[in-house]
């Protein structure tokens, strides 16, 4: 009887406790204890952002609604949804251990990414296409457009997972990108790209003329088409 009556009690205290705990809370709780499970030592410097983004992502996307409702927060709004990313990132470094070692690792990364004989490149944002296989990026340099191929995950490479690029047709940018060579199954040949490793925004600049931009989209389209 008396261990009913205390686990009565548990739960009654367990369940208080829960509700007692906010949105934000919940997310640094859940990711924490997931980022502490992952021994980033043992990790490939290549693979500890993936890690860690997967806690972080999981924990947020458990407590979205709640989260959204307790800091206000308009899913649809830009800078409402930045906001909240600096608030959660500020939140997990003051209060995760687990979080500061995964980012002093990822700053000693991206330091090694830096110091790789990488090519580096300039311009502005045209456009994000797929043509046959692969993904590309067509960015303005001065007088022309380079394209540049998308092949594997970069650093931020998520900013380009939807229509969301668009908004970035007003970014210089910095592109750190390696020569590659493939084989292409419709010219049954062996074609060079430049395969990106790095993009960093530099600073907002003027738009380009929309003619520009639609008489370079409609040459694009004549210059890389593919059968389906």
């Amino acid at each position: 009887m008396k261990y009913h009556i205390y686990c009565t009690i548990l739960f009654i205290l367990l369940h208080s406790f829960i509700l007692a705990q906010t949105a934000s809370d919940r997310v640094l709780d859940e990711a924490c204890i997931c980022l502490q499970t992952t021994d980033f030592n043992t990790v490939s410097m290549d693979s500890i952002d993936i890690k860690a983004d997967s806690c972080i992502s999981e924990a947020i996307i458990y407590n979205l609604t709640a989260l959204l409702r307790e800091q206000k927060v308009d899913l649809d709004d830009d800078k409402d949804m930045q906001e909240l990313g600096e608030f959660l990132a500020e939140l997990l470094f003051t209060q995760c251990a687990a979080f500061r070692e995964y980012s002093v690792l990822y700053a000693i990364k991206q330091t090694e990414i830096q110091r790789l004989p990488y090519q580096r490149d300039t311009g502005q944002i045209l456009s994000v296409e797929t043509s046959g296989l692969y993904t590309f990026i067509y960015i303005w340099q001065g007088e022309k457009e380079v394209r540049y191929l998308w092949l594997r995950e970069f650093d931020g490479s998520s900013r380009f997972f939807s229509e969301s690029w668009d908004l970035m047709r007003d970014k210089k940018i910095e592109i750190l990108w390696n020569p590659i060579e493939l084989y292409d199954i419709y010219t049954q040949s062996y074609q060079n790209y430049k395969e990106i490793k790095l993009m960093e925004e530099l600073e907002t600049v003027e738009l380009l003329e929309k003619r520009l931009y639609k008489r370079l989209a409609k040459a694009r389209k004549k210059k890389y088409t593919f059968p389906k």
